[in-house]
């Protein structure tokens, strides 16, 4: 489809023009224009997107972007997809920005390869890399991706066996908070994982790693560790399993004042016994489910922190733990756990902290945990996620919060469709310690047959961004502003 001067009328009245206007109008996919997204923001100005689809072949498509900010500059974005025989897939974006307003250039790339297999060689590898780390809280709306503090890249080659196999790993990370220690990046990293094989009456698995770590400052250097273990159950009325391991860490470090070539070597051994109990009412079946477990490690050194391979620590702990369950004829539908633990290891506050888990799900969802500090008699930490629909509206309602990190935040969402042509969603985000609203998030839809108009509003902190989309169902799928 081909036209000039071209309107967009709501109930007769004009809300869009172009000069010219070129879509496609097959079911399939045709190299052409797409309708341009408008929006503004206080910090970055009125926004124009105009895309570019480009049908390269049957099994590769392209997009282009062309961004202009009144008040931060002209962003060039390029989305390339693919697939391919032998389950190949991708997803590349590529994005620049000059931005006027800070005088320095943004540069992005996300990018996902897949290439897996269960019975062959295969792998996949993911970037995300920005060269900047404040570039999503300059240009991102959203709370999700402002708040994010770390980017992964990871890819990974594995060869699979019948009950095991061997990897070539890679990850690196970029810190996108106010960076403290630079973190470990793993540049490669080398392992064989046997899967629990059973020999008789016991499963065995193991992991084998051989990792070099890498970071401009601070301790680095090459790890491994192996850690071979043996699991065993048996009981039925009382079930009993245990497990132990022996692991053997070895560093060979670099930067580090004290000895550069450590190592550990570690028992750990975990016991569990459970039982269950039920009784069954008219309109629900009451599950009860107690049971002690001990866990012992037996050596933790002073170790550079690359990750969790080093949290284990020495420890001999019991833990109590009761689990309730509902159940009616649609299955479960609510759960409650408390439990605690006792570490002779942790020197004068031997009690952990005593932990509350709730979950249900019917006649609405909930789901909390908190943690109570039995020496301080302090609640260490409360989450709690709440929804609820009444007809046709959805309320939803959370909060977090951490005592020693100082995190209080409170979340509040509403969601209803009042016809078939209007969708409404509200969402706030509410930071209790500093007194601020962090997020604040409306959208309005309005859907005809052929046609549907969208409106976005967002709210944060130093910052009000507004966009509109519009949507020709009945003139091609996908084609948007």
């Amino acid at each position: 489809l081909k036209a000039k001067d071209v309107f967009f009328s709501i109930k007769n009245t004009p809300v869009l023009y172009t000069p010219y206007l070129w879509a496609p109008i097959l079911t399939e996919r045709q190299t052409g224009l797409l309708m341009p997204s408008l929006g503004y923001s206080e910090a970055r100005g009125a926004h124009l997107r105009t895309p570019f689809f480009w049908a390269i072949s049957e099994n590769r498509d392209a997009t282009i972007i062309l961004d202009m900010y009144t008040k931060r500059g002209i962003g060039e974005g390029l989305e390339y997809r693919y697939v391919a025989p032998w389950n190949i897939k991708g997803n590349w974006w590529l994005y620049h920005i000059r931005d006027t307003k800070l005088d320095y250039d943004f540069y992005e790339l996300r990018g996902l390869h897949e290439q897996r297999s269960p019975d062959s060689l295969g792998g996949f590898l993911s970037i995300n890399y920005i060269n900047r780390e404040n570039f999503y809280r300059e240009f991102s709306p959203y709370l999700e991706i402002r708040t994010m503090r770390f980017l992964e890249s990871t890819g990974e080659l594995s060869l699979p066996f019948k009950d095991s196999r061997a990897y070539l790993l890679s990850q690196y990370w970029v810190d996108l908070g106010d960076e403290i220690r630079p973190a470990p990046q793993r540049l490669p990293e080398i392992g064989y994982v046997l899967n629990p094989t059973r020999i008789g009456h016991f499963w065995f698995s193991a992991l084998t790693t051989f990792s070099n770590f890498w970071r401009d400052e601070d301790v680095f250097g090459q790890r491994l560790d192996i850690f071979p273990r043996i699991l065993h159950t048996f009981g039925s009325e009382i079930v009993v399993s245990q497990a132990l391991g022996l692991r053997e860490t070895a560093y060979s470090l670099q930067n580090r004042t004290e000895d550069n070539s450590p190592h550990r070597e570690a028992l750990e051994y975990s016991i569990l016994a459970n039982t269950r109990l039920l009784k069954r009412y008219s309109s629900f079946t009451h599950v009860v489910e107690p049971s002690i477990g001990y866990s012992l490690i037996t050596d933790s050194e002073n170790l550079p922190l690359f990750d969790s391979t080093e949290l284990f620590k020495k420890t001999s702990k019991v833990e109590l733990s009761l689990i309730n369950r509902f159940l009616n004829e649609a299955g479960e539908f609510a759960l409650l756990r408390v439990s605690q633990g006792f570490d002779s290891n942790n020197g004068d506050r031997p009690f952990l902290p005593f932990k509350l888990e709730v979950g249900i799900k019917r006649p609405l969802s909930m789901r909390l945990d908190a943690s109570y500090d039995v020496h301080t008699g302090k609640v260490d930490s409360i989450n709690s996620d709440l929804l609820m629909k009444v007809s046709k509206t959805t309320f939803s309602a959370g909060q977090r919060y951490n005592r020693q990190e100082g995190i209080t935040l409170y979340k509040a969402g509403i969601e209803l469709q009042p016809s078939k042509l209007w969708y409404v969603s509200g969402r706030l985000w509410y930071d209790a310690e500093e007194k601020v609203a962090r997020d604040i998030t409306f959208d309005v839809r309005y859907m005809r047959q052929c046609w549907g108009l969208i409106m976005t509003f967002i709210k944060r902190p130093g910052d009000l961004a507004v966009s509109i989309m519009f949507e020709l169902r009945g003139l091609s799928r996908g084609l948007k502003i």
